[in-house]
Formats: C-alpha cells, sequence, structure tokens
C-alpha cells in the first residue's frame, strides 16, 4: 500500500462512503472522445479526471495558468462556486459562459463537461 493510500485511509478512519451514495457521475467530452467517471461529492474535477485517465489539459494544478479550462455543457449548478484563484484569471465572460478551471471546480452534482482540441493560451 502506497503512503498516501495509508494517509487516505487515515484519514478517513478506514471508513469508505458505499460507491452508490456521495458520488456524482461526470460526462466529458475531450478532443472529440467520450469519457464517463464518477467523483466523489466535493472532490476536485481535474484531478477526478486524471485519475480516470480522461486527458484534460492541464500544466499548475493550482489556478495560475488558466490550462485546465472546460465548459460545463450541462449541470450548470453542479460545480462549487467560483474560486478566488477562477474570479481573479477569467474575466466575468467566460464564467457566464459556464467556462471554469478544473483545478479548482469541486464537484457537487452529474454533469457533463467539454475541453476542445484547440490550443489554450493562459490569460493575461
Amino acid at each position: 500500500m502506497s503512503k498516501r493510500a495509508a494517509v487516505d485511509e487515515k484519514e478517513l478512519g478506514e471508513r469508505k462512503p458505499p460507491v452508490e451514495q456521495g458520488v456524482a457521475r461526470v460526462e466529458a467530452r475531450v478532443r472529440d472522445k467520450e469519457y464517463a467517471f464518477d467523483v466523489p461529492l466535493g472532490g476536485n474535477l481535474l484531478s477526478a479526471a486524471l485519475r480516470n485517465k480522461v486527458p484534460v489539459d492541464h500544466l499548475c494544478r493550482v489556478g495560475l495558468c488558466g490550462i485546465c479550462q472546460v465548459r460545463v455543457a450541462w449541470g450548470d449548478d453542479s460545480l462549487s462556486e467560483p474560486s478566488d484563484a477562477e474570479t481573479l484569471l477569467l474575466d466575468e465572460m467566460p464564467l457566464s459562459e459556464g467556462v471554469r478551471l478544473a483545478c479548482q471546480a469541486k464537484v457537487l452534482d452529474d454533469l457533463g463537461i467539454e475541453q476542445s482540441d484547440a490550443k489554450r493560451q493562459a490569460p493575461r
């Protein structure tokens, strides 16, 4: 068992919730390929996507680069409120159009996301 797994079990008190409870389903379209994966409620969207081998573009993982932008296709209220990092990096236009930083978003319910094949540039 890895050290991280041991820490996770210790933090959870060795009690893990049943899979059917406390889990949201995410459907993702990345580079024109479809994916679906489960995320524990409150889990980080980018971390869950990468853990499930979904190739979401990313770089810093802390909300500084803007590379992990995804568009919420459905389930607009299924993510946490935008973090301070998101509101500083993204202006109101992308946020109002459903663009979020996957590294900052916490999953609260089922949703669909998209990330196109277009090259992203970090906001200035």
